[in-house]
């Protein structure tokens, strides 16, 4: 189990036509400063052409 002890997000991302499947897929994780600030932000492309 993972557990984080800072306030974190979590955001997933697809691109492609609106009538078709996604191109490409990611997801971002980062954290926030204790006044809510963005502070990391760590991307990963999960699904990309090729």
């Amino acid at each position: 189990m993972w557990t984080c002890k800072v306030p974190s997000l979590r955001s997933g991302q697809a691109l492609g036509p609106a009538a078709g499947p996604s191109v490409v897929e990611g997801v971002d994780f980062g954290t926030l400063t204790a006044d809510g600030r963005l502070a990391t932000i760590v991307g990963f492309i999960d699904k990309m052409p090729g």
